[in-house]
């Protein structure tokens, strides 16, 4: 009965937790998408592989290359640099309570300076301006809002605006703190407006793996929110090759439900283990899911709270 009681105060500490917030996601696509890929990740260390620190966007190929028109993906406000160190010619369009960045442009619009633009209107072309001999890309970065992103849940990988590729990701606590007025950087993965698939050679990771949440073969669904996935400070990728460290799989292992680190956890463990790691994933899972209906979030709580209640009666009962 402890137990059922215990379950049943984890249930009353879940209905209280806040629905994740969308913000402002792409509602168009970027670039003239023939032969579209990402490769490189966002949230990986590509230190020893190419610039060295963490890649804080997503760059993104195509088919048609050098001076493709780069398109923005949202209305707003845009404004451009010029020859910028690292990141060439870029773009930022501001939408709301995200900012959308457009890295290493052949050329920008300069007569769009300062004003609006519309989504799909043409911002710039695609090159590799502000790197050496690189692949011609675009480097597509997000950033959310400060006051946006303390609703919004996001527990993975997150930079202030400025902190640079060697900074070190700001923890949970951190990010709930985060300064209202200020940018962060998030994910573009849940904000684009159609899933790209991930250069893997052969169906293998892209070169510059592991990534948040583990290998997958294309970006993350729309969400319109920051990923949930849990990480905080851990360097997944070797600085000397693909593999990833005992420690950081252990870390993988309580973060997300669909990861190989986290089967083996709960193949490790006693039946109550299960109950409570099972709990932690259902929390986790409702609270980024249930956007679109607070009773369809209710109902699926209360499932799972009576699933969790049938588990453990049993339980005892052998």
């Amino acid at each position: 009965m402890r137990a059922i009681s215990a379950i049943i105060a984890l249930a009353g500490a879940v209905s209280i937790i806040g629905v994740a917030e969308a913000a402002t996601c792409l509602v168009h696509r970027t670039n003239s998408g023939g032969g579209e890929k990402i490769v490189s990740p966002y949230g990986v260390d590509r230190t020893g592989r190419a610039s060295a620190g963490w890649h804080q966007g997503l760059d993104i190929t195509n088919s048609a290359g050098m001076g493709d028109p780069i398109l923005s993906g949202t209305n707003g406000t845009v404004n451009f640099s010029y020859q910028a160190r690292g990141a060439g010619n870029y773009a930022t369009v501001t939408s709301g309570d995200m900012r959308f960045l457009y890295m290493h442009m052949r050329r920008v619009l300069t007569e769009l300076n300062g004003k609006s633009v519309s989504a799909g209107q043409q911002i710039g072309e695609m090159g590799c301006s502000g790197l050496a001999n690189c692949p011609v890309h675009l480097h597509l970065g997000a950033m959310m809002r400060g006051d946006a992103l303390q609703g919004s849940g996001a527990a993975g990988r997150v930079w202030r605006e400025g902190a640079g590729k060697s900074g070190t990701p700001l923890t949970a606590d951190q990010i709930k703190s985060a300064m209202p007025t200020a940018w962060y950087l998030v994910n573009p993965e849940p904000f684009l407006d159609h899933q790209i698939p991930f250069d893997g050679s052969g169906g293998q990771p892209a070169v510059y793996g592991p990534q948040m949440g583990g290998w997958r073969s294309q970006t993350l669904p729309r969400t319109c929110s920051p990923d949930q996935t849990t990480f905080e400070n851990p360097r997944l990728a070797s600085t000397t090759g693909t593999g990833s460290s005992d420690a950081a799989l252990d870390s993988q292992a309580t973060n997300r439900s669909g990861s190989e680190g986290f089967a083996a956890t709960m193949a490790g463990q006693e039946r109550r283990g299960v109950v409570v790691e099972l709990a932690k994933q259902t929390t986790a899972e409702l609270a980024q899911t249930a956007q679109s209906s607070a009773l369809a979030y209710q109902a699926q709580m209360d499932s799972a709270m009576a699933h969790l209640l049938v588990e453990e009666v049993d339980g005892a009962t052998r």
